[in-house]
């Protein structure tokens, strides 16, 4: 078993130089809403749920925050074998349904004094993790088997987070993308896949197309806003292309709408 000592090792992602890991434990920046983010976290390991990070502390001095590490492979794009398998998609869709199960508890004790980085949405139905992709969890033999990296969490809808999630594991992208894999037609098969895991009823599926599109929108907006605000890590989205990128999916969706929400059915 790995000692949690001094040993500092920066960990890959998209925030470069800002995450370490330090012995057992992960070293991030702190933000305003990571009080709230860490309740949550505590509230899910006090319910069974022990594939997320347990919260460590918080240092206000180093303006950091510390929880536990969460052990398994992580992959960015291109997607690896593994990280594209129909066992990773299939315990991706298990994992995220019991995460929302879980969240609904902690939803019904909020105040509304809390703190998040994206705007509540009311009325809502669980805490959304508003951000359920392949860079976002970790895999051993093909099975994703842990979620990393909270701080998009928000009190939103199902279908909010089911929508994107199918975006990032069918994928949904238009043939041409950079980070694509597979066909159009095994892209709506896996999309189904992942509907019929979670248990979604003809309802919820029907809002995937509409719900999808609009959550790419919101997302270029928000790269826009932000880096129009000057935050860096943004400016740096937009100089690679990240919000054009989600347009032509936009564009690729919208053509495609009715064939994709058939093959949901």
């Amino acid at each position: 078993m790995e000692n949690n000592d001094d040993h500092k090792t920066e960990l890959a992602g998209g925030r470069e130089g800002k995450i370490f890991k330090i012995g057992n434990l992960v070293s991030r920046p702190l933000n305003p809403w990571t009080p709230t983010i860490h309740a949550y976290l505590n509230h899910l390991h006090a319910n069974g749920i022990d594939f997320v990070p347990k919260p460590h502390s918080i240092n206000q001095d180093t303006g950091t925050e510390q929880v536990s590490f969460v052990k398994g492979e992580v992959c960015n794009y291109p997607l690896n074998q593994e990280f594209s398998s129909k066992t990773a998609l299939i315990s991706a869709a298990k994992l995220l349904r019991k995460l929302h199960d879980a969240s609904v508890g902690f939803l019904n004790q909020l105040t509304g004094d809390e703190i998040w980085m994206l705007p509540k949405y009311e009325p809502a139905e669980i805490i959304c993790y508003a951000d359920y992709a392949p860079y976002n969890v970790v895999v051993k033999n093909a099975e994703v088997v842990g979620i990393i990296d909270f701080d998009t969490c928000h009190p939103n809808t199902r279908i909010w987070d089911i929508a994107y999630a199918i975006y990032r594991w069918a994928p949904i992208n238009r043939p041409d993308a950079d980070d694509i894999f597979g066909t159009p037609e095994q892209h709506i098969t896996r999309a189904k896949l992942f509907c019929d895991t979670y248990q979604m009823d003809a309802n919820l599926r029907n809002q995937v197309v509409p719900i999808m599109m609009e959550r790419l929108q919101k997302m270029v907006d928000y790269i826009t806003t932000q880096a129009a605000n000057g935050n860096q890590d943004f400016i740096a989205n937009m100089r690679d292309g990240h919000h054009t990128h989600y347009l032509k999916d936009i564009d690729y969706i919208k053509a495609n709408a009715k064939t994709i929400a058939n093959g949901l059915l």
